[in-house]
């Protein structure tokens, strides 16, 4: 579905971003065209449901096709992940869980001020397990055709970087194949602003945890 050594070069080829804290972005990593069969088969290969914790049109995903695991999993494997982990000054073990999840929002759907930290909470009492580590990739893959429409806002549904729960930084914008990544820690605050066009945005968000 798409090159990992092209992937990877173009990761390589970025610079990390401090401000407000530590991310990495490549716009458009993946072309538009892969991007819209890739947001095609997600609408198709994944068992979707309503998240009951919110009322803001956010569906996730509750089981996943063996075709889009194997799209995915090139971006899970140890020397991927270890290279680019690397680049945020951390060590990756040889042992260690990443897995993909899917994100489907519509008109309404947004997400308060978060740092996501909870996750490793989460997964650690459910599972049993003593994470302390947390690492983020997300790809966006929205409607590619609400892009002839001049007055879509899809880009500007895109997740805003904080300070803190009050204070946005910088915006990452909401484009078919956009990629970014970042080590997750306390000060990782981030919220997805109030989605006012009616189109599907649909984002693949992975987590790496591991114990340090």
């Amino acid at each position: 579905m798409f090159s990992i050594d092209k992937i990877t070069a173009l990761i390589t080829n970025e610079q990390i971003q401090f401000a407000p804290w530590p991310y990495l972005v490549v716009e458009k990593m993946i072309n538009n065209d892969t991007a819209l069969i890739i947001h095609n088969r997600l609408k198709t290969g994944v068992n979707w449901e309503l998240d009951s914790r919110v009322s803001s049109n956010i569906w996730l995903d509750k089981d996943v096709d063996k075709e889009i695991k194997m799209i995915f999993e090139p971006l899970t494997r140890y020397e991927f992940l270890a290279n680019l982990i690397k680049r945020f000054n951390m060590t990756l073990p040889k042992e260690f869980d990443s897995t993909w999840s899917f994100a489907w929002h519509r008109k309404g759907a947004k997400q308060i001020p978060h740092n996501d930290m909870h996750v490793i909470d989460n997964i650690n009492r459910k599972c049993g397990e003593n994470f302390n580590r947390m690492f983020t990739q997300q790809i966006y893959f929205p409607e590619t055709k609400c892009y002839a429409d001049n007055e879509c806002d899809c880009e500007e549904s895109g997740i805003w970087l904080s300070e803190s729960k009050k204070k946005r930084v910088t915006q990452i914008k909401c484009n078919p194949g956009t990629y970014f990544c970042y080590p997750n820690s306390e000060q990782t605050w981030h919220e997805v602003p109030e989605q006012t066009y009616d189109f599907d945005r649909i984002s693949a968000i992975s987590r790496t945890l591991w114990n340090e």
